[in-house]
C-alpha cells in the first residue's frame, strides 16, 4: 500500500535562502534514502522554488518532487501534497526550519512507541540571534505569552498540547481517517477554508478521534521564524478568529477577550467616574508590572538586554490581538466560510 516509510512535506511560504538552507539540512538527514521521499509544495508560478527543488533532487539519495498548486492557501497546498504522498507516515516542517540529522529517526521512534498515537511533535529552537528573534522566542515559549503549551506543559484548564506544522508527524492512516470530505478527489487532511491554524484544527480532529497527541522533547528543529512585529500581530488575530470558529483553546482566549472588554469599560469609567481612577490605575499598573517583570526574566533567560525592549510590546500586542480576534465574528471574510 505504501511505497515509502516516510513522506516529508514542506509548504513554501518564505522561499529564498531559507528554503535552500532547509533543503540542505534535509540532504544531511541520517535516514535510508530508499525509505523516504520529499515533497515540496507551493505556487505553480514559483520558478525559484521549482529550481531549488530540482537542484536538491539531483543531489538527493531519495525521491524529491515539487507539487505545484494553483491556490495560494497553504492548507490547499498541503492537501495536494498529502494526496500525492506515498509514505506510511506524513512528516511536516516549515521552509524556514533547519532539521538535525536524526530528526526522522526520532520521529519514527516516537511513533512506533505506542499504538494509539495520533500525532507527535516537538519544540523549535530560535535560529537567528537578533534581539527581536530572541524576544519572540521567549514570548512564544513563556507562561504569559503562550502558556508553555508549545513545550508540552499543559494545565488542566488550559488548551491542550497540539503539535505544530513546523515540527510534527501523523500516521497516514490517521490523517485519512479524520480527513474532511474530498474535493476534486483530494481528501481534506487540512481544512482549506482556514487562513491560519490549519495544523491546530487537524490536531483537534485527531484528538477527537481518541488518539493521543504526544510531545517528544528529542524531536527538535531550528526555526528562523521569518516574521515582523506587524505580521506577528496579524497572524495572532487570524489565529484567534479560527479558534473562535472551531471552538479551540476557549479558556485562554475568553480570558484575553474579557480583558479587552474590561480595558474599554475601564477607560470609559475613568472618564465618567473620577472616583474609580485610582482602582483603574492600579489595574493598569499591575499589568504593566507583569510586562516589565517578564521583560527582565526574558532578557536574562535569552542573555540579551536588548530583548527586554521588545518583550513588553510583543506580549501586549499578542494579548490584544488574540483577545480582539476572538471577539470577531465566527464567520470570516476571504479564506474562511462559515461551516454548515
Amino acid at each position: 500500500m505504501y511505497v515509502y516509510d516516510i513522506s516529508l512535506v514542506i509548504p513554501v511560504c518564505h522561499g529564498g535562502l531559507y528554503l535552500r538552507a532547509a533543503l540542505d539540512s534535509i540532504l544531511a538527514l541520517e535516514y535510508p534514502g530508499d525509505r523516504m521521499e520529499l515533497l515540496v509544495t507551493g505556487l505553480a508560478t514559483d520558478e525559484d522554488t521549482h529550481q531549488a527543488v530540482a537542484q536538491t533532487a539531483a543531489a538527493a539519495p531519495f525521491a524529491v518532487r515539487y507539487i505545484p498548486c494553483s491556490q495560494p492557501n497553504r492548507a490547499a497546498q498541503l492537501n495536494l501534497a498529502c494526496a500525492k504522498a506515498s509514505g506510511r507516515l506524513l512528516a511536516f516542517t516549515d521552509d524556514d526550519c533547519i532539521l538535525p540529522p536524526d530528526w526522522l529517526r526520532a520521529i519514527e521512534t516516537a511513533i512506533s512507541a505506542k499504538l494509539d498515537i495520533g500525532a507527535v511533535g516537538g519544540r523549535d529552537d530560535v535560529l537567528a540571534e537578533s534581539a527581536f528573534d530572541l524576544a519572540l522566542d521567549w514570548v512564544l515559549n513563556s507562561l504569559v505569552g503562550g502558556g508553555r503549551y508549545r513545550l508540552g506543559q499543559v494545565g488542566s484548564r488550559g488548551a491542550g498540547y497540539y503539535p505544530k506544522l513546523w515540527n510534527m508527524a501523523v500516521p497516514r492512516e490517521v490523517a485519512e481517517s479524520v480527513a474532511l470530505p474530498a474535493c476534486n478527489d483530494i481528501p481534506g487532511v487540512f481544512d482549506d477554508s482556514l487562513p491560519a491554524h490549519e495544523d491546530v484544527e487537524l490536531m483537534h480532529r485527531i484528538e477527537a478521534s481518541d488518539r493521543k497527541l504526544v510531545y517528544v522533547p528529542s524531536i527538535r528543529v531550528s526555526h528562523s521564524r521569518d516574521t515582523t512585529f506587524l505580521s506577528f500581530e496579524r497572524r495572532n488575530f487570524r489565529m484567534a478568529r479560527v479558534c473562535r470558529r472551531e471552538g479551540l483553546h476557549r479558556f485562554p482566549h475568553r480570558i484575553l477577550s474579557g480583558a479587552c472588554i474590561g480595558a474599554v469599560v475601564m477607560a470609559a469609567a475613568a472618564i465618567a467616574i473620577p472616583a474609580w481612577r485610582v482602582f483603574i490605575a492600579a489595574v493598569v499598573g499591575l499589568y504593566a508590572a507583569v510586562l516589565f517583570v517578564s521583560a527582565a526574566v526574558g532578557a536574562k533567560a535569552q542573555r540579551s538586554l536588548a530583548a527586554a525592549l521588545y518583550i513588553p510590546l510583543m506580549l501586549a500586542g499578542l494579548h490584544f490581538a488574540r483577545g480582539l480576534g476572538y471577539l470577531a465574528p465566527a464567520f470570516l471574510r476571504r479564506g474562511m466560510t462559515k461551516k454548515v
